[in-house]
């Protein structure tokens, strides 16, 4: 379903209508959903599964909706247009789903490989450190067309592309966004992502 114009009511109602199962949304929409005064007006118990992409959704917010739709599995994914465009995805939508963290973006896609690394000094980091996503496999583009340079700064010579993405993989390879880089700020010689300022 397509709506031509996004208006919370008219969402909801035509969720109801058309009974929709699955609504992978971005999380500003998520939260219209959730703290819509109109929600309980309207039957949307046809929801089962709630994908979210586009940028973090958070766990305050994961929490909200989960309480607001019990019976729908949720969770999110993440990508961008230059690497294919999916990088991971939440294992809440697997045939046989798992439980998923708070936060999570889910594990990276087959058949690719990703890093985390200082965006500083582009050395490799272990688990549990926030640092740039780099991703690489045969799904990412060739380059940008006609801009050698912009490719340059995001391609690197060995095929990892840089993706701008600040985040970690934990343990049990669960991808987990923290910033952007360009909104990384220096303070003392540290790099430290508004989000935890904001925290």
């Amino acid at each position: 379903m397509i709506m031509p114009k996004f208006e919370i009511g008219s969402l909801l109602g035509l969720i109801e209508k058309y009974k929709v199962s699955i609504a992978p949304v971005v999380p500003s929409v998520m939260v219209a959903i959730a703290k819509s005064p109109d929600l309980d007006k309207h039957d949307l118990s046809s929801l089962r599964i709630l994908k979210s992409g586009g940028s973090p959704l958070g766990k305050e917010l994961e929490d909200t909706v989960r309480a607001k739709f019990p019976q729908a599995r949720l969770g999110q994914g993440y990508g961008m247009t230059e690497a294919g465009p999916v990088l991971a995805m939440c294992l809440a939508f697997a045939k046989e789903p798992f439980d998923i963290k708070p936060g999570a973006c889910g594990t990276v896609v087959r058949n690719a490989e990703m890093k985390i690394v200082d965006p500083e000094t582009g050395a490799s980091l272990p688990r549990n450190l926030p640092g740039e996503f780099c991703i690489r496999g045969d799904q990412i583009m060739k380059g940008y067309l006609n801009d050698p340079e912009a490719t340059s700064r995001t391609i690197d010579n060995d095929g990892w592309l840089h993706t701008g993405d600040i985040g970690f993989i934990d343990d049990d390879d669960e991808l987990f966004i923290v910033d952007r880089l360009k909104e990384l700020i220096k303070y003392k010689g540290f790099q430290v992502a508004p989000a935890e300022l904001e925290a």
